[in-house]
């Protein structure tokens, strides 16, 4: 109904000139120009200079725009290449397989959650199920070493490494991405079954049936979902990869990420790097547009439910009952062992240990960067809701434009190349400042409040704006009331990325006592099998771990399926 009444209030005004409304906008426009160029010199202008690498032969001592101009010779290059040939291959094959084995677990999931009687019990499963997102890639990664290794690992799990197998090399990775991030399509999944049971009476399930009220809504919730990480297509869990590729696997697991990472920082070939990280940029820029107006145009309420509550009217039939129970407590089982692995076992592992934890965390860097990303992370808040506010004017000339400007600066980065380029030539290498510039930006949180907003609030807007409220009197009266639990939600989710993220203090800090915490166990995966599989190794990991998770639990009501949906292009 609420969609209705806005755009009943939106007729209702009439269509005003475009310089009234230009005029009546003005603070719009105050916040997308100065935004822009903010953008622009940290986004664009880095964009534009590895654009033009990738058309040169960079010689370092030369210089970028003194090296020789070749045009599209690298892109020639590139594409002869049976390497990069191998890793486009890979990163198709490895995402389309991570698509069909992450929708059928979330559609299967959901299915069974539904059936579940108790809201709490399923609310909690729900939550247990997105609880591994909050762990972070390294310490995935390092632990994914240690079981498959037989030297290594604690439990006799295979006589040889099971991740040089030409299957399980991918099996494994793909896997614990799929147990990392398979819970935000569950929840998406789940939340839309609440909004279609909220939104219909008794007589209306009754009459509808199964999959009109369940099976449909969590198959198209699924499919957004899909459709967002299609936005993506191109780009890996690098965190995870960087750790499980070696010589003897990177036939198997070697995608356009790691090329480009290879190419460029190992081997110095920043043209060729370049190149491949545009191929990549132009792929995901053309998905990420037309994911963008699919979803806005037929699945933004599969979404963002103005109707959604915590219940689902559960299903008729013990049946449903029975698998929603045995789903649930099979993945609390499964969840809570895999964190009892992680968290409790390292302090009862046995073998001495020939490392302190305190050569391993440095309390004042722990500090620093508590303190650090903290910063990053309000900066980040209150970058989101100017930016979010403008595109919550439907009438506001030029808002096409703008959304498609964020999507262009969304998928600018991470970039390994240009940026390192960029921070480079400011003299900013060897210094936190590329992490905490890094951290600011949060282009998915401004598509999800204003999604938020618009779904559950436009009417009111429109009625703000037809009563002659001014846009100023409208950001704090109507707009941050109504979305500051969501902006506080999408903070908790730019400061755990930042904590989980270890590749910048690898690129930017060559010291090791200055950088990030956990990078520690990056480092670690290096160094000699006896040292890696020290225990304090494994505690050391764990407790700076476990701020991500006690994160989560803390702010588990806010962290709705709305919200995590921004995680999903967070890579």
């Amino acid at each position: 109904m609420e969609p209705n009444v806005a755009e009943s209030l939106s007729s209702s005004m009439g269509e005003k000139p475009l310089a009234v409304r230009i005029w009546q906008y003005k603070l719009h426009y105050v916040i997308v120009i100065s935004a822009m160029i903010f953008l622009f010199v940290f986004k664009i202008w880095p964009l534009l200079q590895g654009l033009y690498m990738s058309m040169v032969d960079y010689k370092p001592f030369l210089g970028l725009f003194a090296s020789e101009w070749i045009g599209f010779g690298n892109y020639r290059m590139l594409f002869s290449q049976p390497y990069f040939r191998e890793t486009f291959v890979n990163t198709v094959t490895y995402k389309l397989a991570y698509f069909a084995l992450s929708a059928g677990i979330a559609f299967a999931a959901a299915i069974s959650l539904s059936g579940i009687r108790s809201p709490r019990l399923r609310g909690w499963s729900a939550s247990v199920l997105v609880l591994p997102y909050f762990l972070p890639s390294v310490l995935v990664g390092y632990w994914i070493l240690l079981l498959f290794n037989p030297s290594l690992s604690p439990f006799s799990l295979s006589e040889r490494p099971l991740l040089l197998g030409s299957g399980s090399s991918v099996l494994i990775p793909l896997s614990a991405e799929v147990f990392k991030t398979s819970g935000i399509s569950i929840l998406a999944a789940v939340t839309a079954i609440a909004a279609k049971h909220a939104s219909a009476t008794s007589e209306v399930q009754s009459a509808h049936g199964f999959w009109r009220m369940t099976g449909k809504p969590a198959a198209r919730a699924i499919i957004a979902v899909a459709l967002i990480q299609l936005s993506v297509f191109a780009t890996t869990d690098q965190e995870l990869l960087l750790l499980l590729i070696s010589p003897l696997t990177y036939e198997n697991l070697g995608t356009i990420d790691y090329f480009v990472y290879q190419t460029g920082l190992m081997n110095g070939q920043y043209s060729m790097a370049s190149a491949a990280w545009f191929v990549k940029y132009a792929i995901q820029i053309v998905f990420a547009a037309a994911a963008y107006f699919v979803i806005r145009g037929s699945f933004l309420a599969d979404l963002f439910h103005p109707l959604a509550r915590d219940g689902i009217a559960p299903q008729r039939g013990s049946g449903s009952r029975v698998a929603g129970t045995a789903v649930s407590i099979l993945s609390i089982i499964a969840v809570v062992a895999i964190m009892i692995l992680l968290f409790v076992y390292p302090f009862f592992a046995p073998g001495e240990k020939q490392l302190a934890i305190g050569d391993l965390i440095s309390v004042p860097n722990l500090i620093v960067y508590v303190l650090l990303y903290g910063a990053a992370t309000i900066v980040s808040m209150l970058f989101a809701l100017v930016l979010a506010y403008p595109m919550t004017v439907n009438r506001l000339p030029g808002r096409t434009f703008y959304r498609l400007f964020l999507i262009i600066c969304m998928f600018s980065g991470p970039a390994v190349i240009h940026e390192y380029m960029f921070f480079r030539n400011a003299g900013m290498v060897n210094t936190v400042f590329p992490l905490a510039l890094l951290g600011i930006t949060n282009f998915a949180a401004v598509f999800v409040l204003k999604s938020i907003f618009n779904s559950k609030h436009a009417h009111l807007k429109m009625q703000a704006e037809k009563e002659g409220k001014g846009e100023l009197a409208a950001f704090f009266t109507l707009f941050v009331p109504n979305i500051w639990k969501p902006l506080i939600g999408l903070g908790v989710l730019q400061f755990v990325l930042l904590w989980h993220s270890y590749l910048p203090s690898v690129l930017y800090i060559n010291d090791p006592s200055r950088q990030a915490p956990l990078t520690f166990l990056f480092n670690m995966t290096r160094m000699e099998p006896e040292v890696m599989a020290d225990p304090a190794v494994m505690q050391a990991g764990a407790l700076l771990s476990l701020l991500p998770v006690a994160l989560f639990l803390v702010f588990r009501r806010w962290l709705t399926s709305e919200v995590m949906l921004s995680a999903l292009v967070k890579k």
